[in-house]
């Protein structure tokens, strides 16, 4: 009996134990199966910053295709998120990366609370206004379903995107000339020739052995746009760094400068400045123009300048210039005698250059010193250099619009033949229409040609697509065209075409369909829609009611038949 009754009550313990365990299984199947409100389920912005999550940039007009980020935070719920989408809204002279006027960005799912990352790819057309304290609203859309059941839910939140222009720093010696040996002061003009504010400035110097700094240079609190101001610092050139009757040596400056940008991000820039030594007793002619970039087939007309770097006055200066192919002079290279220099004092001789068309990307004026300094007589040569960019025209040969008058909904193409006449390579050309409102390109946004050699023809085809709700009439349809010179710099040269857009009647092909981009999507329409799917439970449903009908039918339809052969037998 003790045995039995052991037994039954071991077996009782283990059923209420398994029961125990269903009990909890079913709680966390239908806890892992459902979710709750907290609140109303909500979306805030927590940041906006132009970049992304690793690269933070300063945004200013002509950009194109730059990030920017918004950070956002999802509460009020513990339910997912899914399919969530955010939709920007443009206008303004700010588009998405093909021209369009929204930009979307597309997430997959995410679980509250969590921050998350959209970014959005935008063009900034040139004309936009930035500057200290600009700032932009943008209406951003937010859709997403819910794992609690509940689709198309949706909100709408004013974007605040700062557009505060970008610092451009430059730095330049307010006196070039230093004497050796001796502690000078020397200032540096710090200028900014952006659109925006730069802000707690600091610079550290460094130079060549010979030379050491007393002190660092003062910070600058703020610099803002079309704003200069100096900094100063003590420095000490030893007397084997100064420059002589023949070269004129000098020192070069490296600048390590921090700021922050106009968006608040710290901002390293690296820089150089040269200063011209001389010896306390001795004078140097040094000799500079104030620009050494020619352009091919330009008369260039300017100054050069002829400056006393010592203490001691220099007389009877004679300069004479030799233009090295192909640099030419217009008028006499034989300058008028400079009766007397003084020390630190500067004269200025007029000029007139002239450069011919040429490969060459450099070219030289080699200029001859004669003057008298303590009595003797001194010789020097100098030699400036000038950059030649060399000349490139683009010209438009021929053009074909296929089917010459599109209709709304049809797929139009440009081929165009492009043809160098100027005197040097174009390298790397690319191409990039900026279609108007109503005309969308057709693939890739920018087209890339490579070289084109001078008087190559080279044909340039871009397919276009009209949307359903484009206006029929005149259309302007303007194709930037990119390409670097002989110096590595880039041009642009903007082409326009004008393209006549018929009715709706005058359909003659089908509608292109929009372009994409990793983390975006766009349509043809210049917006996104979500078409909610069905659940899986809905889904079975749907097929069982299928199922039954087509059974039903299928049963009457072979009773039917079989009543009629009754009917003929009798």
């Amino acid at each position: 009996m003790t045995i039995k009754k052991g037994y039954i009550m071991e077996t009782k313990l283990r059923m209420w134990i398994l029961a125990t365990l269903i009990l909890f299984m079913g709680f966390g199947v239908v806890n892992a199966a459902s979710c709750q409100t907290i609140s109303s389920p909500n979306i805030q912005v927590i940041g906006v910053t132009w970049g992304n999550s690793t690269h933070y940039i300063s945004a200013y007009p002509g950009d194109r295709d730059v990030p920017l980020t918004v950070t956002l935070e999802t509460y009020g719920t513990d339910c997912q998120f899914e399919n969530l989408v955010g939709t920007l809204q443009l206008y303004g002279g700010v588009s998405n990366y093909d021209g369009g006027s929204t930009s979307t960005y597309y997430l997959q799912s995410t679980q509250p609370p969590s921050m998350f990352n959209m970014v959005f790819y935008l063009n900034i057309a040139d004309n936009v206004t930035m500057g200290p304290n600009v700032t932009v609203s943008y209406p951003l859309v937010l859709e997403w379903d819910s794992s609690n059941g509940t689709i198309n839910n949706k909100q709408q939140i004013n974007l605040n995107i700062p557009m505060n222009g970008a610092a451009n720093l430059t730095f330049s010696a307010k006196k070039p000339q230093v004497t050796a040996g001796k502690v000078t002061n020397v200032s540096i003009t710090v200028s900014n020739t952006g659109s925006g504010v730069a802000s707690d400035i600091s610079t550290t110097i460094s130079s060549q052995q010979g030379v050491s700094f007393i002190s660092q240079p003062n910070e600058i609190s703020s610099l803002g746009p079309g704003q200069s101001k100096n900094m100063t610092f003590g420095i000490y050139i030893a007397p084997s760094q100064a420059g002589n009757s023949q070269a004129g040596a000098s020192v070069i400056l490296n600048l390590d400068s921090h700021y922050i940008s106009p968006y608040g991000h710290n901002t390293t820039l690296e820089s150089q400045v040269g200063l011209f030594t001389s010896s306390p007793s001795s004078a140097t002619a040094i000799v500079s123009v104030p620009n050494q970039t020619l352009v091919a087939g330009r008369i260039t007309k300017m100054n050069l300048t002829v400056y006393n770097s010592g203490s001691d006055p220099i007389t009877n200066l004679s300069v004479v210039l030799t233009p090295e192919s192909p640099l030419s002079i217009i008028g006499s290279d034989n300058l008028n005698i400079i009766p007397v220099i003084n020390g630190g004092e500067k004269v200025n001789l007029p000029i007139t250059l002239f450069m011919q068309s040429s490969s060459s990307a450099v070219s030289t004026l080699d200029i001859s010193l004669s003057y008298v300094l303590d009595n003797q007589q001194v010789t020097a040569s100098r030699s400036i250099s000038f950059l030649n960019p060399g000349n490139v025209n683009m010209s438009v040969v021929s053009t074909v619009i296929s089917p010459s008058v599109p209709s709304p909904g049809e797929i139009f193409s440009i081929t165009s033949t492009l043809q160098n006449t100027g005197s040097q390579e174009a390298v790397a050309t690319s191409v990039t229409p900026e279609p108007p409102s109503g005309i969308m390109v057709l693939g890739e946004n920018n087209t890339f040609l490579g070289n084109i050699p001078v008087d190559t023809p080279t044909a340039l085809t871009v397919s276009f697509t009209v949307l359903p709700s484009t206006k029929a009439g005149e259309y302007t349809i303007p194709v930037l065209v990119s390409y670097l010179n002989n110096l590595n710099q880039k041009e642009n040269e903007t082409f326009y075409y004008n393209v006549k857009i018929g009715s709706s009647g005058e359909i003659s092909g089908g509608a292109g369909s929009g372009g994409y981009k990793t983390g975006n999507f766009s349509s043809s329409a210049g917006s996104y829609r979500r078409k909610a799917s069905a659940g899986n439970g809905e889904g079975i449903a749907i097929i069982i009611v299928i199922a039954v009908v087509a059974i039903g039918a299928y049963y009457i339809y072979r009773k039917r038949k079989a009543g009629g052969r009754e009917r003929s037998k009798k």
